[in-house]
């Protein structure tokens, strides 16, 4: 009986034992899955308070600004002429340059008109002028009133001298040098005005190289930085050579769609009519504006919203708003001014004026 009641004694203490021991490695379990976390509330709790965001800063140095506008152009013409004869006639010789692309210099034939008839008309105005001044002389040493008779001469006079006009438009040239858009007359053909030819009358369309100019659209806010941009020089790039010119007008209203005015660019008057560029031709443009002193040169992306930048001045943010005088390759180009600490190139998000940063140089 005694044993019994020690066996139930000793399987009483091992069971105790096991429970000690189970609730002791529980126990420790739970005490190293928890100590990470307890060290990292200790870590964050050392480490976890916010630290002001970084900014890169930079300082533009002070600096002169020579503005260029580069911007694109077309050849167009201010001006076309339709060539047609005053007289009416056949067509009797053509110059071989009256053909399109040909140049012909100021004052050379280019047409000629048959003359036999109008040559006629010159001989018979002549021969009347003849006869009047003739019976004139008679009257006069008869001492007859002679007042009806000089009216007669000089009337005939008159009739000689438009003769002789109408003979000379027989040969048809104009008082500058020109080139041939097309050309759209033969020998034999009948010339003259529209009332005896009707649409046969046109014999030619030209243009004379002066008449060639450089359309550029521009925004508004250019023409405010190249103020006054009438008179500034330029340079017109083709596609063989560079030319030189000045702006000479700036048209008076927008463009309903791009919203944009043009100015007009005239090529140095030295040119000779084979060297202007062919009209309706695109061309680069450079318009050499004024230059800024006192001028700082930012990148593009220093700006925010409404033209301000962000600065830093005794480790806070501050907006400021420059005046912005060009943009140009990616370049704001404003009046230089009191940059603090620096300018801000790389903004944080969600930033506001007073926000504390810490400012860092570029480049470092």
């Amino acid at each position: 009986m005694e044993k019994e009641d020690t066996k139930d004694e000793r399987g009483n203490w091992i069971g105790y034992l096991q429970i000690a021991v189970i609730v002791g490695i529980i126990a420790i379990a739970i005490y190293f899955a928890r100590a990470p976390e307890q060290v990292a509330i200790d870590e964050n709790g050392a480490l976890g308070e916010k630290q002001p965001p970084i900014v890169t800063v930079m300082q533009p140095e002070s600096q002169s600004y020579s503005f260029q506008l580069d911007t694109t152009g077309s050849i167009t013409l201010k001006e076309r002429v339709t060539i047609t004869s005053e007289v009416k006639g056949r067509v009797v010789w053509v110059s071989s340059k009256f053909e399109p692309g040909g140049t012909i210099e100021a004052n050379e034939v280019f047409i000629k008109i048959d003359p036999r008839a109008y040559e006629l008309e010159m001989e018979d105005a002549a021969y009347e002028l003849a006869v009047h001044e003739i019976e004139l002389e008679k009257q006069k040493s008869l001492g007859a009133d002679v007042e009806r008779l000089e009216a007669l001469r000089n009337q005939a006079s008159v009739r000689l001298d438009l003769a002789r006009l109408q003979l000379t438009k027989t040969e048809l040239s104009l008082p500058y040098s020109f080139r041939v858009i097309s050309s759209s007359v033969e020998i034999g053909e009948l010339a003259g005005t529209a009332e005896t030819t009707g649409t046969a009358s046109i014999l030619g369309l030209v243009y004379r190289p002066d008449s060639i100019r450089v359309d550029v659209p521009i925004e508004m806010q250019d023409i405010q930085t190249l103020d006054p941009i009438i008179g500034r020089s330029t340079n017109v790039i083709t596609t063989t050579e560079e030319l030189s010119g000045v702006v000479s007008g700036l048209g008076s209203i927008v463009a309903p769609k791009s919203r944009l005015a043009t100015v007009y660019i005239k090529f140095d008057s030295e040119l000779t009519p084979s060297e202007y560029p062919l009209p309706n031709s695109f061309v680069e443009v450079e318009i050499i504006g004024p230059t800024e002193q006192n001028v700082f040169l930012l990148p593009e992306r220093s700006e925010r919203s409404l033209g301000q930048v962000w600065l830093v001045r005794n480790g806070q943010l501050e907006s400021f708003e420059p005046q912005i005088l060009a943009r140009n390759n990616g370049m704001l180009v404003v009046k230089a001014f009191d940059t603090g600490d620096g300018i801000a190139i790389d903004i944080p998000a969600n930033t506001h004026d007073g926000m504390t940063v810490t400012a860092v140089p570029v480049g470092s």
